[in-house]
């Protein structure tokens, strides 16, 4: 099957950044597990750690592609993720968004948030002691909306 689904995956110090817009599949999904898993190894697990991600769209997972969102944030929380601050943009149907993706958070007892506005989820971050370069990631989103 085709990819469906676009994003891009990057990493500004203790924060995992990732921007996408959906719906997403398998083939998606899959394509970017390698640069998660990369990011997720390049984090320094003794210091508060978190992700970011801008979600634009109608960013949601079918079934098998929910399982393997699930299997993310499962290995996230083994890996030590303080928090995980979402922020979702341009999208009719963002309390689906919510509900689907609360539902694998809450599974894998991840802290997490959404948001609206990306400065509100910096701040947030920030409040959990997360060294954060509110510069550089918002630039980072800049140059990747999606």
């Amino acid at each position: 099957m085709q990819k469906h689904g676009e994003h891009v995956i990057g990493k500004c110090g203790q924060v995992l950044l990732f921007s996408g817009r959906g719906p997403w599949n398998d083939e998606a999904l899959e394509g970017s597990l390698q640069q998660t898993i990369d990011n997720f190894h390049t984090v320094d697990k003794n210091r508060p750690w978190a992700q970011l991600s801008c979600l634009y769209g109608e960013s949601l997972f079918p079934p098998s592609t929910y399982n393997l969102f699930k299997k993310q944030t499962f290995l996230r929380k083994q890996l030590g993720i303080t928090a995980v601050a979402v922020v979702i943009l341009d999208s009719d149907i963002s309390n689906t968004i919510k509900q689907q993706l609360s539902t694998g958070y809450q599974a894998a007892e991840v802290n997490y948030q959404f948001f609206s506005s990306l400065v509100d989820a910096i701040h947030w971050l920030e409040n959990h002691g997360v060294d954060i370069d509110a510069n550089a990631i918002t630039q980072f989103f800049n140059q990747n909306r999606l």
